[in-house]
């Protein structure tokens, strides 16, 4: 198949995984649960077209991300059936562990054969998203009659978890309209952990960057980001007053409340494990056995940790290396000075920092949109090796539908 049909095929492969998850974010600003049924078959759909994608690929590399995907996401899945037995939770722990894994390897398998003007009308949909994403969210938020739930509070990561792709967009006014809306969201919530993406993508990409001569670029960069967050405190301060929420407060509370109970739960979780008899600890409890042991009110609030619990030694052991793997991938990016630096650099940092403090690996939706530019900064590394070598007529033939 030419290069043109695979951007398509991942051009409306993106488009209904993005427009499923609007509608997945829209359901927790309405009340009533009719909407659920709609979701779950969208979602069975879409994973149905994903392992279609993945078994027309007649050539798959041998690469060590898609080892560690596959061999992490059916090992949380099979731990998940010693306490699942109705048809129903097989299917709601099958659609879990596949949802974050099939798409990471289509969108990783298909960015490799889409041209570099491809990638980036890829990318653009994915920054048209952020801005549809928040809108919506400022919808909700600002709204005088809006149905509070906390997954509408929650549903700010539709927004901040598409930030990196700020560092793969040309025009410097669409780069920090993104991060101010963002954080402006971020702060009038008043959602603590939704900051932390705010703080690692707005500084760190920038200093890491592997390039000793845009120096003063930086420090400029540097200078700006500095104005935009002063202009955020105030800002924020006035619209916040008219719905009464301030993160400053719960900044302030963080150490009281111990970050809503977390430091309670994972001590919690910690003993629970410690208890367990040794076969347990290995091949863990099963899934979200956390919630079902009634040892939290939803999860362990640390992927970690409720990966350690569910899955086992081994569980966390996949995820652990999977996770080192994109460490690993970053520095080659790093070294081969790639354009999508900064944005990769930005999403694993967000992915890991999030992992320990929140869930997104337990409760896999929005981190895709992670995993998304995570893929796009992978592919380009491997495309450009490929092409230094040759390999170009290789990859055509290689892939195939």
């Amino acid at each position: 198949m030419n290069q043109s049909l695979t951007y398509k095929k991942l051009r409306d492969y993106i488009l209904i995984v993005f427009v499923y998850l609007f509608f997945r974010m829209n359901s927790y600003f309405t009340r009533g649960s009719t909407i659920e049924q709609f979701l779950l078959i969208g979602r069975v759909a879409i994973i149905a077209l994903s392992f279609l994608i993945i078994f027309r690929v007649r050539f798959i590399p041998n690469k060590s991300i898609i080892i560690l995907t596959v061999g992490t996401s059916f090992w949380f899945f099979l731990t998940g059936l010693q306490n699942y037995s109705g048809a129903i939770d097989i299917l709601t722990n099958f659609l879990t562990q596949m949802w974050w894994a099939s798409f990471l390897i289509i969108s990783y398998l298909l960015l490799i054969r889409v041209r570099d003007d491809e990638r980036k009308k890829i990318i653009n949909i994915g920054v048209i998203a952020f801005y549809v994403f928040s809108l919506r969210y400022a919808i909700w938020l600002l709204s005088g009659n809006r149905y509070w739930s906390s997954g509408g509070i929650n549903s700010i990561y539709y927004c901040v978890l598409l930030l990196p792709l700020c560092y793969l967009v040309d025009k410097k006014t669409v780069k920090y309209s993104m991060i101010f809306i963002a954080a402006l969201l971020t702060i009038i919530s008043g959602k603590r952990t939704a900051l932390i993406p705010i703080i690692l993508c707005g500084f760190l990409p920038p200093i890491l960057e592997k390039d000793d001569k845009r120096g003063k670029k930086k420090t400029g960069t540097m200078v700006l980001l500095m104005i935009v967050c002063i202009m955020l405190v105030y800002v924020s301060e006035y619209l916040s007053k008219s719905i009464n929420i301030t993160i400053i407060e719960r900044m302030q509370s963080l150490q009281e409340d111990g970050g809503s109970g977390r430091t309670t739960t994972y001590a919690l979780v910690w003993e629970a494990f410690k208890s367990s008899n040794i076969v347990k600890q290995v091949i863990g409890h099963g899934y979200n056995a956390v919630y079902l042991d009634k040892i939290s009110i939803s999860s362990a609030h640390n992927d970690f940790l409720e990966v350690l619990y569910d899955y086992g030694a081994i569980g966390l052991l996949f995820y652990v290396l999977l996770l080192f793997d994109f460490i690993f991938e970053v520095v080659k990016l790093r070294k081969a000075q790639c354009e999508s630096f900064a944005a990769v650099t930005a999403s694993i940092l967000i992915y890991i920092t999030l992992s320990c403090v929140s869930h997104l690996i337990i409760y896999p939706t929005y981190n895709v949109f992670l995993l998304f530019i995570i893929s796009v900064g992978f592919s380009e590394y491997e495309k450009n090796q490929r092409n230094s070598v040759g390999g170009v007529r290789q990859l055509n033939e290689s892939f195939a539908y």
